[in-house]
C-alpha cells in the first residue's frame, strides 16, 4: 500500500504512513489494555499516552503503561 500511495504523491504517502502508524498503535494499546489487572474498587491499572501527558506535562512519554503493583510496564510503539 505504501508503494502504491508513493506513486500517487508525497502527500498521499505521508497520510498512509500516519494512518497505518495510528492503526498499529491503537491495536497495541488494545492488547495491553487486556493485560492490565483489575483494580479493586474500580479504576484502571492501564494508562494511555494522554493519561501520562496529563500526569507529567512537558515530558516525553511512552504510548501506554500498566501498573502491576510491584512493577510498571511502559510501552512505546515504533513503526520501522
Amino acid at each position: 500500500m505504501h508503494d502504491s500511495e508513493k506513486e500517487r504523491g508525497e502527500t498521499e504517502r505521508i497520510r498512509w504512513t500516519q494512518a497505518y502508524g495510528k492503526m498499529i498503535e491503537t491495536h497495541a494499546e488494545d492488547q495491553l489494555r487486556r493485560m492490565a489487572p483489575p483494580l479493586l474498587g474500580g479504576g484502571s491499572t492501564f494508562f494511555t499516552e494522554e493519561n501520562l501527558l496529563a500526569a507529567f506535562p512537558g515530558m516525553k512519554n511512552c504510548d501506554a503503561g500498566i501498573d502491576f503493583g510491584g512493577e510498571i510496564v511502559l510501552a512505546g510503539v515504533k513503526i520501522i
